[in-house]
């Protein structure tokens, strides 16, 4: 894999660090991900136990490149820390959502559906 690419779309810098491959059955992927080419900016000491965390987003890719591989590795770049009126356009799923901004969409959702007579 040539060193690390970085591509800009929609004011989001992408930081690509590895590539995978679908085999077997039952839809396992294998990655391989170069550690050189990930900013130390993007890997994160835990609170709970001290451990460095980086969280990866792996992707599809719409057909597999010229050695068979089928997904994209790319470090996630988003950063809860973002202006509001950011944030609300690029709030995340609910599942997607760090758990204390869970908490915040559950209660600021609370009443959704309590008019329905069932």
């Amino acid at each position: 894999m040539p060193s690390k690419q970085t591509q800009t779309t929609m004011n989001t810098d992408k930081i690509w660090v590895g590539s995978g491959k679908e085999f077997g059955n039952y839809g396992d992927i294998n990655i391989s991900v170069c550690l050189d080419d990930i900013p130390s900016a993007h890997k994160k000491a835990s609170d709970k136990n001290g451990k460095v965390y980086l969280n990866l987003v792996v992707s599809k890719k719409r057909e597999a490149d010229q050695w068979g591989k089928t997904h994209s590795v790319r470090v996630d770049t988003w950063k809860a820390d973002q202006a509001p009126a950011q944030q609300a356009s690029a709030r995340p799923a609910p599942n997607r959502m760090p758990q204390n901004q869970f908490r915040e969409y559950i209660e600021d959702n609370a009443d959704i559906g309590q008019d329905i007579p069932f």
